[in-house]
């Protein structure tokens, strides 16, 4: 079971009612969903040669047209099997989630930067079931997105976590309406 602070599922639902509410006029909602690799930290043991996972990332996002918005993220270390036999070690990457206060800017016509600093939980384990640990974490992320339509861009993203070090480099598409 994925344990998250109440912190997090309070800033996710305060960030899913301004959605609903249509109180704002020119918003833009944008799903996500990515592909990428997290690396560094904590991803793998002392012993593993490799030091990074494949790595799936969803997030869903509100922005205003002034460029400012709110994101929610999670984005997870793709290896289930990573910690079968070294259940004695230091825990290991599982996943983040968190929400995030963004801004975007065009940088041409169809090329955005962009870029979010924010606060979540990373989940930590062993390789037995009921044996994790959870850290709060800060994230920092920026993103070149490109969007050739209106309501479809790519968007090449780096997150960073400021506590524990670990970097997630993915490329998402995303869907605005």
């Amino acid at each position: 079971m994925i344990k998250t602070s109440s912190a997090t599922r309070v800033a996710a639902a305060a960030a899913a009612l301004l959605v609903s509410t249509g109180a704002f006029a020119d918003i833009t909602i944008t799903p996500e969903i990515g592909w990428g690799q997290v690396s560094g930290g904590r991803v793998s043991h002392a012993g593993d040669m490799r030091r990074n996972e494949p790595a799936l990332d969803a997030a869903l996002g509100v922005r205003w047209d002034n460029g400012v918005g709110v994101r929610t993220l999670w984005f997870g270390a793709l290896d289930p099997w990573k910690d079968l036999f070294a259940q004695s070690s230091p825990p290991t990457f599982n996943e983040f989630w968190g929400v995030q206060a963004t801004v975007a800017a065009p940088l041409a016509a169809k090329l955005n930067f962009t870029g979010g600093l924010g606060l979540g939980r990373a989940s930590f384990n062993r390789g037995q079931p009921g044996d994790h640990v959870e850290s709060t974490e800060g994230v920092v992320s920026a993103g070149l997105q490109y969007q050739p339509f209106r309501h479809f861009a790519l968007e090449l993203h780096a997150d960073y976590l400021t506590r524990t070090h670990e970097r997630n480099l993915v490329l998402m598409a995303q869907v605005p309406f």
